[in-house]
Parts: C-alpha cells; sequence; structure tokens
C-alpha cells in the first residue's frame, strides 16, 4: 500500500509517470537517456528523444499536443482500465481532468468547492482503479469511484494532521489516522490522542473506530491484506506521548475485525515494515541504554525471532 501525506509530489515520481505515458514505445538506450535528464526539463527532452527515436527505428511519431493550466504541474495521475482519465493538480490549488489520455482538459475544481484549493492528490493502487481521493489545504477530503466525473466529501472526525492508506486492492477500503483537535497547544490539558479509522466506502458514511494511541500502522500484505497491523501505547489513558525514544510501553499487535479484537504479535515492538515475504520489528533490548533488537517473522506474524 501507498502511504500519502500532505505534500507535494518528488521529481522522481513524476519522471515515472511522464516516462509511464511519453517512453514507453521507447527503444532501452532511447528511454535511459530521457530519465538521464531533471525534471525540469525533462518532459520536452523526452518528447524530442521520442521523435527522434522513432525516426531511427521506424515507429509511427506521436500526435504532440499543448495544454496550459495557469501555474505550475504539481501531480499527475492516470485512472480507470484504459488509463485514458487523467487527473492533474496544479501549484494554485486548483483540478484539471482530461477524458482522451491528456489531449484536452476541463477545470474540475468546482466539483470540489470545499477544498478551496487541493494540496494533494491520492490513487487507488488496485488493478485498474478509477478511484481517487483529494486533499485540501484543511485537511477536507473528497473522493471520486469514477475517474473523477463525480465526487463526494468524506466523512471522518476533524484532525490537525491525517494520514491516508489506500488498501492494496480494494478501492473503497482505507486507513485515515488523525490526531485530535486536542493535541493542539492551545489545549495543553486536552487529552491529546492518535487515533486510527478505517472505511470500506471511501468516507460515505462516518468511518469506523479501529483504535487510539497509535503509533504506526499498515495493511497486511498477500493473504492478509485485509489485516491491519498497528503499534501502539498499551496506557490509553489521559494524553499520548511521543515516541521520542524506544520505549516498553507500546506494542506491535493486528486486527482482523476493524479494531473489535486484536492480537499482540510483539511486545515492546515500537516500529515495524511488512515487506511481500517478512515482517521486521524494532523492539527495545534496554530502554536505559536505548539499545534495540531486530525481530523479523516469515508467516505473517505468527512467531517471531531475532533477526
Amino acid at each position: 500500500a501507498r502511504t500519502q501525506n500532505i505534500h507535494g509530489s518528488t521529481h522522481l515520481e513524476m519522471m515515472a509517470t511522464v516516462m509511464h505515458r511519453c517512453g514507453a514505445g521507447l527503444s532501452r538506450t532511447c528511454r535511459q537517456t530521457c530519465l538521464g535528464n531533471t525534471a525540469i526539463i525533462f518532459a520536452l527532452r523526452c518528447v524530442f528523444f521520442h521523435v527522434l527515436c522513432a525516426g531511427v527505428h521506424g515507429s509511427v511519431l506521436p500526435e504532440v499536443t499543448a495544454a496550459e493550466f495557469g501555474s505550475d504541474i504539481v501531480d499527475i495521475q492516470w485512472l480507470g482500465p484504459a488509463k485514458q482519465a487523467v487527473l492533474l493538480h496544479t501549484r494554485a490549488g486548483r483540478l484539471h481532468r482530461s477524458a482522451d489520455g491528456g489531449k484536452t482538459w476541463e477545470d474540475i475544481s468546482a466539483k470540489v468547492p470545499a477544498l478551496i484549493s487541493v494540496s494533494k492528490m491520492i490513487t487507488s493502487p488496485a488493478p485498474n482503479s478509477s478511484t481517487a481521493v483529494v486533499v485540501g489545504l484543511a485537511l477536507t477530503m473528497y473522493a471520486t469511484n469514477d475517474t473523477g466525473l463525480t465526487w463526494h466529501l468524506m466523512k471522518y472526525p476533524p484532525a490537525i494532521r491525517l494520514t491516508f492508506i489506500f488498501h492494496p486492492s480494494r478501492p473503497t477500503w482505507a486507513l485515515i489516522s488523525l490526531w485530535t483537535r486536542d493535541c493542539k497547544s492551545k489545549n495543553p490539558g486536552a487529552p491529546c490522542t492518535h487515533k486510527l479509522m478505517v472505511t470500506e466506502d471511501l468516507g460515505l458514511t462516518e468511518t469506523r473506530f479501529v483504535s487510539k494511541h497509535i503509533v504506526q500502522f499498515a495493511w497486511g500484505r498477500g493473504a492478509q491484506q485485509d489485516r491491519i497491523y498497528f503499534t501502539h501505547f498499551r496506557d490509553k489513558s489521559g494524553q499520548q506521548e511521543m515516541l521520542t525514544r524506544w520505549m516498553n510501553t507500546v506494542d506491535l499487535v493486528s486486527t482482523d475485525d476493524f479494531g473489535a479484537t486484536t492480537t499482540t504479535h510483539v511486545k515492546h515492538g515500537n516500529k515495524f515494515v511488512i515487506s511481500e515475504n517478512f515482517i521486521l520489528v524494532a523492539k527495545p533490548k534496554d530502554e536505559h541504554t536505548q539499545t534495540v533488537n531486530l525481530m523479523v517473522s516469515s508467516n505473517g506474524g505468527e512467531t517471531f525471532g531475532k533477526a
């Protein structure tokens, strides 16, 4: 699953996205030439080398069209089974859509009026997905299931900070973590907590509470992709601590029923990484000296041993 924070996309992501469309028909040498350029001039040089390589290899030259958006492009995402629907958002916070692979564009910002300005765009990693979410500066989120033709306002509790993770294969499922408004500095005595929520309909109905005092969270992989793993503070009374050091008060757990029941996998497990075949967990060996043991599981968290 792809974790998305509320920041702009990297140059590498933009280059990979453009390469998907611009360099698909190039020879290996020409693709390497395109990828060797900086993000600023990448798109223009990619088109140039596409034309050059097409002439050399006898390929059909691509049709090139130009479009202006009024400000710098922040992100571009292709959606739908044929990848002909394209969503684009700009530095000015405007949202644009193309239904023909980028030949013509429509400013659809008015379809998400409560956002005022788009700060982030997130697409589902599910195969052939038509689902995307856009996030506004005030952490308001709108979602679409039809490549941007229609949008709905997502329902979830108010927050001062938010993280969103799509399910790897179910486009309407997602995890949403939020730091409550009680965490604002002007509410020093309020019970600040980091909550974990889940939705199965992309926020059409209110999100479901999973747990609080969360440190880290993720969907499982493979046969366990519907399982939610997270680390959390055992003591959930009062103010949540910040994990500024390795601590014995945090455990790695999982839930298969959205928080109704949990299974503890590594007591004192603070941080974890899930790959296709392994789960790695950092567990304090000595909290005073801040030494750690790295634990590993190759059976979906059923058992762990020292790496």
